[in-house]
């Protein structure tokens, strides 16, 4: 039987006819909203606790290559820039 949001009602309702109200929400906030299946496990988040840690060298891979390109791109602009600068300044340019 899957738990849906009129099940969770018609709990809560009961609840409060034979608890009262306040012990009614006291219960329904200690059970998960979406269900005891829907909650991750310890294992779960080992599991991807690894799978992130086995992807780390190749995120770091990826970043070292996409800094080293874009600050090599960003250098070669300035030097072409500077170079313009120096042989208009020369007169060379013309």
């Amino acid at each position: 039987m899957s738990i849906d949001e009129a099940a969770r009602h018609r709990l809560f309702n009961r609840a409060a006819e034979v608890l009262g109200q306040e012990e009614a929400e006291i219960l329904m906030a200690h059970l998960p909203p979406g269900g005891w299946p829907n909650l991750a496990t310890k294992q779960d988040i080992l599991s991807l606790r690894q799978e992130l840690l086995a992807l780390e060298p190749r995120i770091v891979g990826q970043l070292k290559a996409y800094t080293l390109r874009t600050v090599l791109v960003a250098n070669l602009g300035m030097v072409g820039v500077f170079a313009g600068i120096a042989f208009t300044a020369a007169g060379f340019g013309s």
